[in-house]
Order: C-alpha cells, then sequence, then structure tokens
C-alpha cells in the first residue's frame, strides 16, 4: 500500500514536471535587491517505529518563508523559518535555516537550485537540510511561481530504553532500565509549490 501511495506521488510529480518543461513562460531573470519566497512544503518518507516491523507513511505539510539579498541575477542568499506538521504521530519540522539559490535562464527555460540548511529545533532538534531543484514560472511584475522536488534531511531527538538483566550473584532476579539519547536523520522526498517576490 505504502509503494502505491509512492507511484501516485511520482506520477504527480512527474506530471509537474513536464507542464514546466512545456511551457514557454516569458523568461525574466530576479532583480538585484531584496527578495522573499513563501512556499506549501510537502514532503513524506515510510517511517518505522521501535518495536514495530511495519512502516507507516508519514506526509508532513505546512508553510515556509525566506528572505534575502538578491546578488546577481543567479544568486540569492538569505535566510528563513518554515512549520511542517504530521498529524497523523503529531510530529513537528520546525527549521530555522540559511538559504542559497541559484537561477538560471537558458533561452525561456527558467530552471533553479535551491539549498536550505539549518536547525530542526522540533522533536528535540536536530540538522535540517533540503537540497532541491526546480522550475520558476514569471508572472510579471516582481512576481514569479515556484515549484520544486527535492530531498529533506530531518533530524530529531529520541529517546532510548534498553532493558536487560543483571547477575547480583543473588537469588532474586534484577532487571535493569538504562535510559539514552540518540539523534536521528530520516530522509524525505520534498515537494514545493511556492512564489517570491
Amino acid at each position: 500500500m505504502i509503494a502505491h501511495k509512492y507511484l501516485n506521488m511520482k506520477k504527480i510529480a512527474l506530471i509537474l514536471c513536464a507542464l514546466a518543461l512545456s511551457c514557454s513562460a516569458f523568461a525574466q531573470q530576479p532583480a538585484k535587491g531584496y527578495r522573499g519566497f513563501a512556499d506549501w512544503s510537502n514532503s513524506f518518507a515510510a517511517y518505522k517505529w521501535a518495536g514495530d516491523e511495519s512502516k507507516t507513511a508519514l506526509w508532513f505539510t505546512g508553510i515556509f518563508t525566506s528572505h534575502g539579498y538578491q546578488f546577481t541575477p543567479n544568486l540569492f542568499l538569505g535566510g528563513g523559518v518554515g512549520f511542517e506538521a504530521s498529524t497523523k504521530m503529531g510530529l513537528w519540522t520546525v527549521p530555522v535555516f540559511a538559504h542559497l539559490r541559484t537561477d538560471q535562464q537558458w533561452g525561456d527555460f527558467t530552471p533553479f537550485g535551491d539549498l536550505r540548511i539549518g536547525y530542526n529545533v522540533a522533536d528535540g532538534g536536530g540538522l535540517y537540510l533540503c537540497p532541491s531543484i526546480g522550475y520558476r514560472f514569471y508572472a510579471g511584475g516582481a512576481f514569479a511561481m515556484n515549484i520544486s522536488l527535492g530531498m529533506t534531511l530531518r533530524g530529531s531527538k529520541r529517546e532510548l530504553y534498553e532493558v536487560g538483566h543483571v547477575d547480583d550473584n543473588l537469588d532474586t532476579p534484577t532487571v535493569a532500565v538504562r535510559h539514552t539519547d540518540g539523534h536521528k536523520l530520516k530522509a524525505m522526498f520534498n515537494f514545493r509549490i511556492g512564489m517570491d517576490f
């Protein structure tokens, strides 16, 4: 069932990419100066919980915004914050990140590469890294629409409990519980639709 959901999402992503490639937008590179982004973000992956052999498909959805400076028509550097939630398991991704982006123009074709790197302050905290590639549709004036596909690495903290038998040379069995904290990094597929201004 999880594989079927991923196939459907792959089909949707391929259709959107085909539309982007076939679209002949009136290309215009971003102008030097302030630039902002607002995105609807979706990340999903199969999670396997401790003690459970099955995998659960989790979908995170939310909004992101970043703001910074367009140094050249090809180079943007800024910072931002985002909020994504998985209501199924009550998990959050709340990254604070640096945002690096390069916009290209090959005739009427306007692809971009995007890198967001920072720290996820939710679920105990951890690394946040999201590289993606996408397409920019110029909408006139200072506005443009963006679609992108990428990978999200979501860091979080986990609590581990180990239960074991302790041999204390007595006739009564003794059980010890040991608590440790650990960090985990989960790779998730990411899809974004947004605008820049």
